[in-house]
């Protein structure tokens, strides 16, 4: 009910980018209104503008808005469809879900009465919500590749860890629980809001609608299999699976990957476009 309330008087209006698409300047106005200022508002029209028009140049046919068909089908568009698909698929393989939706029952796994589980669970929300908070600074500061490199190579080594003291040597419930701490501050800085940050400057809504079908694909796939392995296999082995995607994760994001900060829109695209 309350996602009803939030979208009734918070959402009320689409994205300025969608109503400049289909030529409804007074509601793209009145939707920048929402973070822009009287006062700035024409920049902030500028810079959606200048979307729309370089992805209008981009087109086969400039008459018409993008199509799945046009980027399935035109090779310009391989590089960016290949990093869409996969950092949707790379974010969850990151073991992201698997943390969330079974923490209660990792935390008991791993030494922990069913209350504290929960209080754990607790306390990671809340590391997760404070780490996501400073995540703003850090884009300001540091490149998306960058943040996205480091936080994959920290979860990579956090993950690995974790498979050494979730199963094969037993210790204090500690060191368990300050990783998975860790890698929620590493995933919300890194593969959480700049994986998504990153993926809206570099693709075309069409290529976003790709990442978020595989994102939501391997959601399903990493939710569904890992109390299954978790169960055959063990603890140690579904972490330090996660533990080798992201080292995986860290050499295609090196090279695959191009720097979007302090770049326009038409200097990105010519990045990730095949000419």
């Amino acid at each position: 009910m309350y996602q009803i309330i939030y979208f009734w008087f918070f959402m009320k209006y689409d994205s300025p980018k969608w109503y400049l698409d289909n030529n409804k300047l007074q509601e793209a106005k009145n939707a920048l209104l929402l973070i822009y200022t009287e006062q700035s508002l024409d920049k902030g029209l500028s810079r959606f503008s200048q979307d729309v028009e370089m992805q209008a140049g981009e087109n086969i046919d400039s008459k018409k808005l993008l199509t799945f068909k046009d980027i399935f089908k035109d090779r310009k568009y391989r590089k960016m469809l290949r990093i869409g698909f996969m950092l949707g698929m790379l974010q969850q393989l990151s073991g992201i879900c698997a943390n969330i939706f079974y923490s209660t029952a990792t935390f008991k796994n791993i030494g922990g009465s069913t209350f504290m589980a929960r209080i754990y669970t607790v306390i990671m929300g809340v590391v997760n919500f404070i780490a996501g908070i400073f995540t703003i600074p850090l884009l300001k500061k540091f490149g998306r590749k960058t943040l996205m490199l480091s936080g994959s190579a920290f979860i990579a080594i956090d993950c690995f860890i974790l498979g050494i003291f979730s199963g094969i040597i037993d210790a204090s419930l500690i060191i368990p629980l300050l990783c998975i701490y860790f890698f929620m501050i590493n995933f919300s800085y890194s593969l959480g809001a700049t994986l998504w940050t990153y993926l809206a400057e570099v693709c075309v809504d069409k290529i976003l609608t790709v990442a978020a079908a595989s994102n939501l694909f391997f959601t399903c796939v990493v939710t569904i299999s890992f109390p299954y392995v978790a169960s055959s296999l063990g603890v140690s082995f579904a972490f330090f699976f996660f533990s080798a995607s992201m080292a995986l994760t860290v050499g295609y994001f090196y090279w695959d990957l191009v720097e979007t900060k302090g770049k326009t829109k038409p200097e990105i695209m010519n990045l990730v476009l095949n000419k």
